[in-house]
């Protein structure tokens, strides 16, 4: 009877103890960024205007989202999209197709420069630092949550510089089974609506950028779908 009270006493001792304690406190994990300390480098691979890349990252916001990498000169933003569907050439089934692939140069980069590109997980971007013998240039790629774009800052603090060249590359444009419309509407801004006709979907991918010889500057893409080509053009505009 006594060995029976006794560790009674002890467990409602340990219990008293650990309720006088409180909770523990929650400790958030440190989350380590994901970095790259070389670039792709040049092309290798086809049909891909800027090959396969060896090293890339993901960053997106909602349906859009893109693979980023850096080549020889260039950041590189091959884009995807969660329900961009097309039946490809020679092809039977609906698969999932790019919208396309953005392509930010530094005509005047050179060669003698290091490189960091950096995943931040918490933050949800991708960064990319270039330090040269004039000073940075820096992307930071990120989507915005309450649009759904994905947006290209980019900050070059060189006191010589050259504009930069931005380009946007659609290769399916008249594939089989679908009708598709490319637009460059004006500099800096360009257009893609494409419908499915196995589907009834429609889509329209737009990309602008500011101005490309500033110090700083913007490249946003958007892209939406809709039941016609108009809708899927107004969605995707609204965006930016």
């Amino acid at each position: 009877m006594g060995f029976k009270v006794c560790f009674l006493a002890l467990i409602s001792g340990g219990a008293l103890g650990l309720c006088g304690a409180g909770p523990a406190p929650l400790v958030r994990p440190e989350i380590a960024p994901v970095v790259f300390t070389k670039p792709n480098g040049a092309p290798t691979l086809r049909p891909f205007r800027t090959g396969r890349p060896e090293q890339a990252m993901p960053v997106g916001a909602g349906n859009l989202s893109a693979m980023v990498s850096f080549g020889v000169n260039s950041l590189e933003l091959h884009l995807s999209r969660a329900d961009y569907l097309a039946v490809p050439a020679g092809e039977k089934l609906h698969q999932l197709v790019s919208p396309g692939h953005v392509s930010v140069a530094v005509p005047d980069l050179g060669t003698n420069f290091t490189f960091r590109q950096t995943m931040d997980m918490e933050h949800g971007e991708v960064r990319v630092e270039l330090e040269t013998a004039d000073g940075r240039v820096d992307f930071t790629v990120f989507g915005d949550r309450e649009t759904g774009a994905l947006a290209v800052e980019v900050r070059d603090a060189r006191p010589r510089r050259v504009a930069k060249r931005v380009v946007f590359d659609n290769w399916r444009v008249g594939a089989a089974k679908t009708t598709a419309a490319f637009e460059p509407v004006a500099g800096g801004f360009w257009r893609v609506v494409e419908s499915d006709a196995a589907s009834g979907r429609c889509y329209a991918t737009e990309i602008r950028n500011g101005d490309v010889s500033a110090a700083s500057f913007r490249v946003e893409v958007a892209s939406a779908t809709g039941p016609s080509l108009a809708e899927a053009r107004a969605s995707a505009s609204a965006k930016l």
